[in-house]
């Protein structure tokens, strides 16, 4: 799917409107500066052409996961890594 603002007429991230950014002849939505006891907090991506609308809902733990479970070794221990600093994070900030 090539996220080109010519192609898809309209992109949100938490329902705010946003231009994709681009990465060759492919593109991409972000969310920026995720704190680390929020690395857990879903996001809602939506991009539709007018005719088509499509939604993920993901968080930067949605890479991990799917590091642990589809990656090399050196991958899946970065997917756990960041797992782990998220629950550290979490356990820092409630006490």
């Amino acid at each position: 799917m090539n996220l080109t603002k010519s192609y898809f007429n309209r992109c949100l991230v938490d329902g705010t409107e946003t231009v994709p950014k681009k990465n060759g002849k492919n593109g991409y939505l972000q969310v920026k500066n995720i704190a680390a006891p929020n690395l857990d907090t879903a996001h809602t991506f939506v991009i539709t052409d007018g005719t088509d609308t499509y939604t993920v809902t993901a968080s930067a733990l949605s890479y991990a996961y799917t590091s642990v479970k589809n990656g090399d070794s050196n991958r899946q221990n970065l997917g756990k890594a960041l797992y782990l600093y998220n629950q550290a994070a979490d356990a820092h900030f409630v006490s």
